[in-house]
């Protein structure tokens, strides 16, 4: 469990959480919910996941892992993750960072991520309407040979 104090450890509105270190390295299930839980140290972000038919709470403690989930979620055109969605989390060995704080090694898989649009991995923005008529390079002065 992490060091941090968990304010809710007899309260049942919770699913059971996975503990890394009684459970497994990998949890893998399906999405249910984002939600946000209390710690004696103020709100955490909470992920249930449904694991082999029981829902599990994952607790976001850890910066590396929230940060999957924040960088996933940020490339998404609706920002948000999908129910039933399947996710699979790993946590890795203790790491030193450049600033020299340790902290826990997490991957995060999305294999059910929506695809994303040739515009939205391109950072594409349109600019001209459908009908309008395509500049050619000789009517633009362009000299680019292709």
């Amino acid at each position: 469990m992490s060091t941090e104090t968990l304010s809710h450890q007899h309260d049942t509105d919770f699913p059971r959480t996975w503990s890394f270190d009684e459970d497994g390295d990998v949890v893998a299930g399906t999405f249910v919910e984002l939600g946000e839980a209390p710690t004696a140290n103020g709100y955490r972000p909470i992920l249930t996941l449904d694991v082999a038919g029981e829902a599990r709470t994952i607790w976001l403690f850890w910066e590396s892992l929230t940060s999957k989930f924040r960088e996933e979620v940020e490339r998404r055109p609706d920002g948000d993750l999908e129910p039933g969605e399947r996710i699979t989390i790993e946590r890795g060995d203790w790491k030193e960072s450049g600033a020299g704080r340790r902290y826990r090694a997490f991957s995060v898989k999305f294999p059910d991520r929506p695809r994303r649009s040739a515009r939205d991995i391109l950072g594409a923005t349109r600019t001209a309407p459908d009908d309008e008529a395509t500049t050619t390079p000789e009517a633009s002065g362009d000299d680019i040979p292709f």
